[in-house]
Order: structure tokens, then sequence, then C-alpha cells
């Protein structure tokens, strides 16, 4: 009997000790530090509720305690958003439709807000608005967190587990309804299979604003000033007589009205391709707000103050497929595969200069480009250093995708002290898919992971979504996701490196960095910057729903996708989880 007791007494004794180990192991802010700085390496981090304290802020006990469990939620969000965009055929916790347009949805921008604590058991929620630009003309800003508050939209009960239902749900008549061919009901009871009877139906249960720009929208670029609560949109187009539109959303304001600030009136047709803004909360302070890269191959940068307009003049005449936008450099990507940079000229200015580096992305013309914005307080996302979270101090890589009619190219472009704070672009991954037809790609704002569209033909033809992140080994780098009931799976694809690049940095001066010559290739334009087809290749059918645009929150699992029939998906792998 004694000997009973010892052996309870000691399996007490150790049972205690084990659990105020345990407990220590995790109320501890170093281990949990060091489990967000491994986890940084593999993809981006959520950003924690603002107002949280950091190990520099935190004087109490009680701030320490609430640092480790926001450190705590971000290590298990990430790791099992990480599972899930990892996982093939994963679908998302919810879905949500959305009519954003009556025609084919050119441009998508995912705004992400401030994260804020709801409740001490509820996760954080983070603020999104998703901006939709179409060929109808239209412009307009949706609240996500709405969308998803809204069971109206949730249509995560669609999917379906057999793939001749899938087909058979896919709709087959031009006047139905972009989704599936089943009837809706409206608010007020009827039945309507109306494009313009369901976005006024949507609009009542999250739309912020709109505006008719008055021509075409093929490209759009959107960011959120903090401090006012304003919200700035740049909008392109490719047949409007101005180039580009500024407007402004003040958030604070009631009722929500886009306010045009400002416009880019060329004096000559120029064909907007795509557009890029600089925030002058972001990086130095400058008068140039504005960039759009035009069909005719010109450059020209905005002041919204001034109204003044610069135009630089490239030697080669190509379409622009992506630029961005920095405080005294411009970065352009042409169809035809070429990177430049040039050095901003004087505002009020047209210039013909060479670029200061210059380097072929590819062999072939580009279908689709998408650059990564890698600013924390842009992105939603943890800085991966104390103390850069508010003062941008730390710098990011900068990433380019580039989608050809033969596959995916990562390119990655290193920061360094320089006039220009990037080095030329090195290879970090290309993917053939010479099976599919490639529709085009988005990236998250750090580069870490990305989506590629893609149609597997057939009748009739099916699109697929693939999930990407450089960190996965080479063979499962692309993951077929359904984000939505009317994607497909396809087969795995392999991955097949080509050419090294070399990632000199960029000189002080003007310098053009000699490439060898390349037959010249038939330009390739589209009406949309971040996704494009050949022109050689045959419009989609009116007949389907083929998926047009993507766009990605990357740290919180929020995925966009548009059609060609104006929907908009929004799928959640992450915030649900």
């Amino acid at each position: 009997m004694r000997t009973t007791s010892c052996a309870y007494d000691v399996y007490v004794v150790c049972s205690c000790q084990a659990s105020r180990t345990l407990y220590h192991a995790g109320t501890s802010l170093s281990l949990w530090r060091r489990l967000c700085a491994r986890l940084a390496e593999r993809a981006p981090l959520p950003a924690m509720p603002r107002g949280t304290p950091t190990s520099s802020t935190a004087r109490t006990e009680q701030d320490t305690h609430a640092l480790v469990r926001g450190l705590e939620h971000v290590v298990l969000f990430a790791e099992r958003l990480a599972r899930r965009w990892g996982t093939r055929g994963a679908q998302p916790r919810r879905v949500l439709r959305i009519r954003a347009h009556v025609n084919r949805i050119t441009s998508l921008k995912l705004v992400v807000g401030e994260t804020r604590a709801v409740g001490p058991s509820a996760p954080p929620r983070t603020e999104y608005w998703l901006v939709t630009g179409s060929v109808d003309g239209y412009v307009r800003v949706w609240d996500v967190n709405k969308a998803m508050a809204d069971a109206e939209l949730d249509v995560t009960h669609d999917f379906l587990d057999e793939h001749d239902d899938v087909h058979n749900a896919l709709s087959t008549d031009d006047e139905d309804d972009d989704a599936s061919s089943r009837r809706r009901m409206s608010t007020d009871g009827s039945v309507s299979d109306d494009p313009a009877s369901e976005i006024r139906r949507h609009a009542r249960a999250c739309l912020v604003a709109e505006v008719d720009t008055g021509g075409d929208v093929t490209s759009l670029d959107a960011q959120l000033h903090p401090a006012t609560r304003t919200l700035r949109i740049a909008v392109g187009s490719y047949y409007s007589a101005a180039a580009c539109l500024l407007y402004d959303l003040r958030l604070r304001t009631r009722p929500f009205v886009l306010d045009l600030c400002a416009s880019l009136d060329p004096p000559q047709w120029s064909g907007t391709q795509c557009v890029s803004l600089l925030d002058d909360t972001v990086g130095t302070l400058r008068t140039a707000h504005a960039a759009i890269g035009t069909y005719l191959g010109s450059i020209q940068i905005l002041d919204a103050r001034s109204g003044l307009r610069t135009i630089l003049e490239r030697a080669e005449r190509g379409s622009i497929a992506a630029i961005k936008l920095f405080p005294a450099h411009v970065l352009s990507v042409t169809r035809t595969g070429q990177l430049e940079v040039y050095a901003l000229p004087p505002a009020g200015t047209t210039a013909h200069l060479i670029p200061m580096a210059s380097l072929a992305l590819a062999q072939r013309a580009l279908l689709s480009v998408a650059i990564s914005e890698p600013d924390p307080r842009v992105a939603g996302v943890m800085p991966p250093h104390e103390g850069t979270g508010d003062d941008g101090a730390y710098r990011a890589p900068l990433s380019i995708i580039a989608v050809d009619q033969g596959g995916l190219s990562h390119f990655v472009m290193a920061p360094v002290a320089a006039p220009f704070p990037y080095t030329l672009p090195t290879l970090a991954a290309r993917i053939t898919m010479p099976q599919e037809r490639l529709i085009g790609a988005s990236v998250g704002a750090s580069g870490r992971r990305a989506v590629l569209l893609s149609s597997l033909g057939g009748v009739l033809p099916k699109c697929a979504v693939r999930s990407y992140c450089v960190s996965r080994a080479d063979d499962e780098r692309l993951v077929p996701l359904r984000p939505t009931p009317d994607t497909d799976l396809p087969a795995a694809q392999g991955e097949a490196p080509e050419w090294p690049l070399r990632s000199p940095t960029l000189a002080a001066r003007p310098v053009r960095l000699e490439e060898p010559r390349r037959p010249r290739i038939g330009r390739v334009d589209s009406f949309s910057s971040s996704t494009s087809t050949s022109s050689a290749a045959p419009s989609p059918s009116s007949r389907f729903d083929m998926l047009t645009e993507a766009v990605v929150d990357e740290a919180h699992g929020v995925l966009c996708l548009a059609s060609v029939r104006g929907a908009v998906w929004i799928s959640d792998y992450g915030t649900s989880v």
C-alpha cells in the first residue's frame, strides 16, 4: 500500500512539474518570437491587431502577456494557412459571389486596411476593400467584411463533388447567370436572373461607392492613407480621352463619394495599359503621384497637386505591360519581356532617355506581369524585424511574376543602397505548362505567394487556379486549388529551370546594360494590364464564365477572382481557420 502511495506521489509531482514547464514554454516571449522568425522565412505573417504592444513597448507583465497572445495567434494562423495553401484541391472555408459588373472585369485591387481586435476570444479582423473595374466604364468599391457577413452572398454550399455535376452546373445560356443556371431569390422575395437586378441587390449588401468613368477601364491601382482614412484610386483607360483619372474616397465622410481630384489628358491618344500610384506617405515625399504605361510605349507621370504631366519617351515603341513608380525612378516591363529602369525627368517636361538598366525577362511575348508591393504598411503583414512597422526602414525584396504562353517565371530584385533601391532581377523559378492556355497571375504583396489562372479547354472549357509558393520544393511550387465551385483540378505540372541571370547592382549614373540581340517579336496587347491574352488566340465564348483577373492577400489567405461576365468570387482560405 505504501509503494502504491509513493508511486502516486511521484506521478503527481512529475505531472505538476511538466505542467509548469509547458506553461512557461507556452508563455515564453522568446519562444514565440523564434517561431515567428522561422515561419517568416517561408511566407509573410499577418499583422497583429492595432495597439498590440511590441517587445520595446511592453512595460508591464500584462503588456508582455498581450504580446504573447498576439504572437501565438500569428503562429497558429500561419501554420494552418500554409497547410491549406499547399494542399491539392483545397477548398476555401467560405466563398462569396458578387455580381459586380454587367461586362468583363478587367481590373481588381484588394486594399488591406488595419487589423483590429474584435474580442478576447474572437480572432482579429482585418479591413478589406475590393476595387473593381470593367469595360462597362464603372469603377466600384466593395466592403469585403460586409460581404463576408451577408449570408445571401455565401455560395460555399454550391461546391459539387462529381466532375460531371460540375460541368452541368456551368451556364449554357447567354442570358443566364454567370455562375450557374440556378435561379436566385431577390431580397424582396421575387425571382430574377437579370444581371442589372443582381448587381443592385449585391450593391445594397456591400457596395461602398461607384463612379462611371465615361470610358472603358483597362487598369487601376489603389492605396489607403491610414491617417486620413482616404482611399486613392487611379483608373486607366484605353479608349477614353483621359488616359488616367485619380479619385479620392473619404471613408470618414458620409455619403461615400468617389471625388475626381486629377486627370491626365494627353495631347494625343496613347492607350493606357497599366497604372501605378506612389503614396506620398511611403518613401520620400515627391510631387509625382501616378504613372501610366501606354500602348504606344511612352511613360507618363501625373502630378496630382499641380496637374503637371511629365512624358518619358522610350526608344522602343512597344506596349507597356506593367509599371511601378518609385520616389525617383520608374520601372516598366514591356509586352515583349524587356525590363527597364528610368530616372524620373523634371516635372512637366518631355524627355528622351535611355534606361539606367535593361534586362530581358523572357524570350517570347508576355501574357501577364504582376509586381509585388513589399511595404509592410501597405501589405497588412507583420514586419519581420522589430521597429520597422512605423518608419519603413525595412525593405523586402521586390518580386515580378511574368506569364508567357509557355509558363510562369518568378524574378526577385534584392534591396540595395543605391540610387535605385533594388538590383536587377534574378530568376527564382521557371515553371513550364505546355498543355494549358495560361490566362494570368497575381502576386502577393511580399512576393512569396501568388496565384496562376489557366484554361483547361474542353467543351465547355474549364478554368483552373493554382497556388504558388517559392519556398516549397521545386515540384510542389504550383498546387491546384478549388477556390470556386466552377473551377477544376488539373494534373500536376513539373518545373523546368531556364537560363541563369546575374544580379548586378544598378549604377549611380545611367548606363545601358548590354544584352544579346533577340529576334523581334510581334506585339501582343490587351485591354487588361494584369491579365491578358495573345491577340492571335480566340476570344472566350460568351456561353461560359471564364476567369479574367485575380488578387490575393497572401498573409490572410483571401483570394479574389473575377470573370468575363462580371462576377467576383471572394474565397476565404484563412480568416475563418
